[in-house]
């Protein structure tokens, strides 16, 4: 998790949490004490993100942060090529 706060902010793809599994996206929400709204996966400058609009538990306040997702993608795309 440590890793993860020290990639980026999640601000915006240029800033994004950069993270090698998708469950160190919800470890870093839980941590925030943040509950996801909607999220999109979008394209930006040749990588993947995911956009995840949360708001804190404590009030309707939204957040929207970028997490930064080449690496679960790259390794989504080997496993499913070893297959063919």
């Amino acid at each position: 998790m440590k890793s993860v706060l020290k990639s980026g902010d999640g601000k915006s793809p240029e800033t994004a949490f950069v993270v090698i599994s998708i469950d160190e996206e919800y470890s870093i929400l839980r941590a925030q004490a943040l509950l996801r709204v909607k999220q999109a996966l979008v394209n930006h400058g040749g990588s993947a993100f995911d956009r995840i609009e949360a708001k804190k538990r404590d009030s309707d306040q939204l957040v929207t942060l970028y997490f930064n997702v080449d690496r679960p993608t790259a390794q989504l795309e080997r496993m499913l090529q070893n297959k063919q």
